[in-house]
């Protein structure tokens, strides 16, 4: 009997304890128009995945041997052989360049705006940067070495998480 009742006083001490420091219930709530490349990579649009993996790829302007090696271990990682890599390296470099001065514009846009400031041809400059690039890429590879980096930027999709896509909405009548 005196156990019994140690156990339902310690029981309720215990309960006590628990309800005064609950443990916070948590969740991630995913946006709505999130789409998450491990579960469908083929929903992430091919714009976005190479734009992703320039920016990841690509070098600043003044890059350490880190920065040099980094990206010597994408492009080996992409299968670019020696004849692809000069042309391949100077289109990451236009790319970067082109890319930080529109970052630049659109900040200092942003900054100046403010609650006003309108991103959409921003957006859609940014966009034309990663067509030009892609445009210049197709230009200057080997048909093999387009294939090949075309096929490591699709296979890094299932590493990205994209959100603000605008989705469509098929109306169901009835």
């Amino acid at each position: 009997m005196a156990r019994y009742l140690t156990v339902l006083v310690l029981s309720v001490f215990a309960l006590g304890a628990w309800a005064q420091n609950p443990v916070p219930h948590q969740h991630s709530v995913a946006p709505a128009n999130l789409i998450d490349g491990s579960e469908n990579p083929e929903l992430v649009p091919d714009s976005i995945a190479y734009r992703l993996y320039l920016l990841n790829v690509s070098i600043p302007a003044n890059p350490t041997e880190e920065d040099r090696k980094i990206q010597s271990a994408h492009l080996a990682k992409a299968g670019v052989n020696v004849r692809d890599l000069q042309p391949v390296l100077a289109a990451l470099a236009v790319f970067r360049s082109q890319y930080d001065a529109w970052l630049s514009r659109y900040n200092a846009a942003a900054t100046a705006q403010g609650e006003k400031f309108d991103p959409t041809p921003f957006l859609q400059q940014r966009e034309d940067i990663v067509q030009f690039t892609r445009d210049a890429l197709q230009r200057s590879l080997s048909a093999q070495g387009m294939l090949r980096l075309d096929t490591r930027v699709r296979a890094e999709k299932k590493f990205m998480k994209v959100v603000g896509i605008p989705m469509k909405v098929i109306s169901v009548p009835g």
